[in-house]
């Protein structure tokens, strides 16, 4: 990948892909985002590249900008990957709010995440 980022300085496809597999597979966070955000720069629209910047922020443990970043990449682009990762911040940002005894709370939160996923999911059949 790397070689062909040498080839092709402005594929922001191949930029993301190598970030992403350091953000998943490895530790080197900070080299991973800024592959990613070279990729972002070039394509800022690309729910793929969102949903990989997001993700990198998930593992360098900042859980509100991973948010942001993959309900931008889901509202772009209905996915099973991007709606895994986006369940997964979520479900860790419940994990949370309990471990904090704020039970009241973690009902509500719950209730919301319920009602963003269903709306996504009933959307599914008007759009792609």
């Amino acid at each position: 990948m790397r070689r062909l980022i040498e080839l092709e300085p402005d594929n922001a496809h191949a930029y993301n892909a190598l970030g992403y597999t350091l953000a998943d597979q490895t530790d080197r966070l900070d080299e991973a985002l800024v592959l990613i955000e070279r990729a972002l720069v070039l394509l800022p629209e690309d729910p793929f590249i969102l949903d990989s910047m997001g993700w990198v922020h998930y593992r360098l443990g900042n859980n509100d900008l991973a948010r942001e970043y993959l309900q931008k990449a889901i509202d772009l682009r209905l996915d099973a990957e991007i709606a895994a990762h986006l369940g997964e911040v979520l479900w860790m940002e419940m994990g949370s709010v309990i471990r904090r005894g704020q039970y009241g709370n973690a009902g509500m939160k719950m209730t919301r995440i319920i009602q963003y996923c269903g709306r996504r999911c009933g959307s599914s059949n008007r759009e792609r």
